[in-house]
């Protein structure tokens, strides 16, 4: 009997195979992004690399929890971080937990197959944008991750305007100068 993550591994690289047009769902904030994968599973990052790709986003990858902090503190910029829960060493809720402390700007997707309400809730709660389970097709991934972008834009595009209209002091003086 097989069992359920080789289902899923063979319907993400069918979903692969089915429709070669770009999506409609690729915005220009999404072109600019980077994205990085932390899974244990080399084959199921391969995937989710290959799902992002097709949407003209670009993406590295990382093997675990410590793999991924040492890929975070490389200088490179990243905008999302997609990440397993369950991994050897540093597992996705340390991750997640560490991450957001040192990373706030960055959003984060937990993917798991952990098909668990409490558990969900939890990765909520500690920061994670939003909690994907595994037997995702192309179509939910980037959807998501879409979103996860445009949120993550928009609440850094709140706060620059913020910045720019100053304190209540400031906008006083120009009045009275008008």
């Amino acid at each position: 009997m097989l069992g359920p993550n080789f289902r899923f591994r063979l319907a993400v690289l069918l979903s692969l195979a089915v429709g070669k047009s770009r999506p409609p769902y690729t915005c220009e904030s999404m072109l600019a992004s980077r994205i990085l994968v932390v899974d244990d599973e080399e084959l199921i990052r391969e995937a989710i690399c290959s799902m992002l790709s097709f949407a003209n986003l670009r993406c590295d990858q990382a093997g675990d929890g410590i793999e991924a902090l040492r890929v975070l503190q490389s200088g490179k910029e990243y905008e999302l971080m997609l990440s397993d829960l369950n991994m050897p060493g540093m597992d996705g809720d340390a991750l997640l937990t560490v991450a957001k402390q040192r990373y706030p700007e960055m959003s984060i997707l937990v993917l798991t197959a952990v098909h668990d309400v409490s558990v969900a809730l939890n990765t909520i709660r500690s920061g994670a944008y939003d909690y994907l389970l595994k037997h995702f097709n192309r179509d939910q991934l980037l959807a998501t991750t879409r979103r996860a972008l445009e949120v993550r834009r928009l609440k850094l595009e709140n706060r620059a305007s913020v910045r720019i209209s100053g304190s209540r002091g400031d906008n006083k003086m120009v009045w009275e100068a008008i």
